[in-house]
């Protein structure tokens, strides 16, 4: 019902939900008590306004405080993944609470050092492919030529250097020339 009434940009931050909502539920109660009070004793007026804003102050440092508290490890995570995205995988959240989201950070950088373990096999994996490919491709008795979609030389083995009669030019030399 409310969301209708915000436009669609407006956002409202983790921080600023939860320190409303302990205000909302400590002030509130606080100002009717107090209200409550002065209204029976009203001879102590001052005394039930500088009571209300003394603890309306604290509330709101303390729930300023608890709301930093709870969103600092969240805001940790986000920018460890901001990391992540980019290929960063040794971003680690730093998240030192004794509570659930320690553990969710314990459990979250243990998948991220298992990502960059998995990456790490992955280009191991590839080296290797290519070099077993490399080598049949150098040991054939075939001519063999292996361009890019552009036609500029990939490889060339041996034979295909001698079929084509292009000397003592060595493999790396003729990579990237045009056919």
């Amino acid at each position: 019902m409310f969301r209708s009434l915000l436009p669609k940009s407006f956002r409202i931050s983790l921080l600023s939900k939860i320190a409303l909502l302990i205000i909302f539920f400590s002030a509130f109660p606080l100002a009717v008590t107090i209200g409550l009070f002065v209204w029976l004793h009203p001879a102590h007026l001052w005394f039930g306004l500088t009571l209300y804003i003394g603890f309306t102050i604290l509330t709101l440092y303390a729930a300023i405080a608890f709301a930093k508290h709870l969103t600092r490890p969240i805001q940790a995570f986000m920018q460890s993944i901001q990391r992540i995205s980019q290929g960063d995988f040794t971003a680690f959240a730093e998240v030192k609470t004794h509570d659930e989201l320690n553990d969710l950070g314990i459990a979250f950088n243990k998948m991220i050092e298992d990502m960059r373990h998995y990456r790490e096999m992955r280009v191991d994996e590839i080296v290797v492919e290519k070099a077993k490919t490399e080598g049949i491709i150098y040991s054939s008795e075939d001519g063999i030529l292996l361009t890019d979609h552009l036609g500029q030389v990939q490889i060339i083995n041996p034979k295909a250097r001698d079929t084509l009669d292009v000397g003592e030019t060595s493999r790396e030399a003729l990579a990237g020339r045009p056919v």
